[in-house]
């Protein structure tokens, strides 16, 4: 009877022990599911947020390629006499400078890391004078003072450049963001 009594409490510890193994198996399961599950949320999110960026940012790049066209409109209305064609582009010139500037305010908006945030920052002033710099040459031109803005062209162009190296700044930095966001995430 002691040999049946010793197997039977030794069955009971073996028992207790492998049910406490697959209890603490089960435990570490779920909770590194919960924080896989977790991570692969916060880049989920993250992505989406960068994503939602680089897509303002798409945008903004041409309003400002769009611009610059407005601009060669402008003039080139003014050189044929087709003052219908420098009133559009007068027009156009506000409506795409508002849109370019609600582009970038769209990514002001967003949860962006700091990185972005700072390049974002730098666009502002190269944004004001490029916006002044195509106002003023289409109101030139539009108002018959074609001397005046074929003058202002080199100066107009140094704004353009100077706002395409800020915007790819911009545009790198979304797209490094989202590579690391990936590459954490994986």
């Amino acid at each position: 009877m002691k040999l049946w009594g010793n197997i039977g409490m030794k069955f009971g510890t073996i028992v207790a022990s492998v049910c406490g193994a697959v209890f603490v198996a089960g435990t570490l399961l779920i909770g590194s599911s919960v924080l896989v599950g977790r991570t692969f949320e916060t880049a989920q999110e993250e992505s989406s947020t960068l994503m939602k960026s680089m897509r303002e940012q798409m945008f903004a790049d041409m309003m400002h390629d769009a611009m610059r066209g407005v601009v060669y409109k402008a003039l080139y209305a003014s050189s044929m006499g087709q003052s219908d064609l420098a009133s559009e582009a007068s027009a156009e010139a506000s409506e795409f400078a508002a849109s370019f500037e609600g582009a970038i305010e769209a990514q002001n908006a967003l949860q962006l890391p700091s990185d972005i945030r700072a390049a974002l920052d730098e666009i502002s002033g190269p944004l004001t004078d490029y916006i002044a710099a195509t106002q003023s040459i289409v109101s030139e031109a539009a108002s018959g003072q074609m001397d005046a803005a074929q003058a202002s062209l080199p100066a107009f162009e140094a704004n353009f450049t100077a706002l395409e190296v800020a915007m790819e700044a911009v545009s790198d930095r979304i797209a490094a963001g989202n590579e690391a966001n990936i590459a954490s995430s994986a």
